[in-house]
């Protein structure tokens, strides 16, 4: 939700009912979303289907890094993942690969920083 949002009861409605347990449980994976609660991620019923991905992969999420969310940044990302691939297929040394990726988050975080955000 973002602070441009119009919060109106029903939107309040909805998204409890989109976090409550038995939505996380049911709904959103048979739809092919991805539950956000950690009792679906450890739900039997949840991980049947997809062979315990869930439960084995959920130690993995809860030490990762959070993409960065800045203004920009789905545009830096596209960049950086060329940059990785050209330098997989080219195979460009593993420094200069990181040092170029470093450059263009950092290029990217930096416009961010200069634009004002709307409240």
């Amino acid at each position: 939700m973002t602070r441009r949002a119009d919060v109106t009861d029903a939107l309040r409605g909805h998204l409890a009912w989109l976090l409550s347990d038995e939505v996380q449980a049911t709904f959103i994976p048979r739809h092919a979303g991805q539950p956000a609660m950690r009792a679906a991620w450890e739900s039997d019923t949840v991980n049947a289907p997809v062979g315990d991905f869930y439960r084995r992969t959920r130690s993995t999420i809860e030490a990762a890094w959070t993409r960065p969310r800045f203004a920009g940044f789905t545009s830096a990302q596209s960049a950086m993942s060329r940059v990785i691939r050209d330098g997989l297929r080219e195979h460009r040394a593993a420094a200069d690969v990181i040092a170029t990726l470093t450059r263009l988050q950092n290029a990217a975080a930096d416009a961010a920083a200069r634009e004002e955000i709307p409240s």
